[in-house]
């Protein structure tokens, strides 16, 4: 792996990684980083990640609003009895990468997937895409890149979505995406949204 990917993968800042290039105790450590390929690595995490925490038997659960980016069951209280399918359709119906990933966390793929085929007539055609995708990314980024293109700089820009940035910073630094995206003409809200999925404090 390349020094950025490591960075992406870790979340460890590249002046980190590069003291433990310097630090006897890390060399091994970062020899072994080195030698492992990205692609095999996120196959392997991706494996790892998705056995639901809950059984399919089960109905319903106590809510855990911090479990989720957004609260958008505003009316019900924290800790109150909530049917998981239910539960599944609010956040699919307003998806976003963060909270999709948290339900195949907790439910597993083949849940959510049913849950979302079920609602499919209730969804316009833009968010019904955009939850599949999600869910597709999810489960394999490496298998999303195959079977869906990434859009242009320009395009990503205007709406920055997790995924996209992600695939971006595998390319390119956070410092070149936002040259990019300024170099783009990007709107406040849009280069407040890309820092915020890159990780920058708000």
């Amino acid at each position: 792996m390349r020094l950025q990917d490591m960075q992406n993968l870790l979340d460890i800042p590249v002046s980190t990684l590069s003291d433990w290039d310097k630090n006897p105790k890390r060399q091994k450590l970062m020899k072994l980083l080195r030698a492992l390929d990205i692609e095999d690595v996120e196959t392997l995490l991706e494996k790892e990640a998705f056995t639901p925490k809950y059984s399919p038997r089960t109905r319903k659960i106590k809510l855990h609003k911090e479990w989720f980016a957004k609260d958008l069951l505003y009316s019900r209280e924290d800790g109150s009895i909530i049917e998981i399918d239910n539960l599944i359709a609010i956040y699919l119906k307003q998806p976003n990468q963060k909270d999709t990933n948290k339900l195949l966390y907790l439910f597993g793929s083949k849940r959510v997937k049913k849950v979302l085929d079920k609602i499919k007539t209730d969804l316009d055609e833009k968010d019904y895409k955009e939850a599949k995708e999600q869910i597709e990314y999810a489960l394999s980024a490496n298998e999303y890149k195959k079977h869906h293109k990434l859009p242009s700089i320009s395009e990503i820009v205007k709406e920055p979505k997790e995924r996209y940035v992600e695939l971006l910073q595998k390319q390119y630094s956070k410092e070149e995406i936002l040259s990019m995206a300024v170099a783009n003409n990007a709107s406040y809200p849009s280069l407040f949204k890309l820092k915020k999925v890159m990780g920058y404090e708000a």
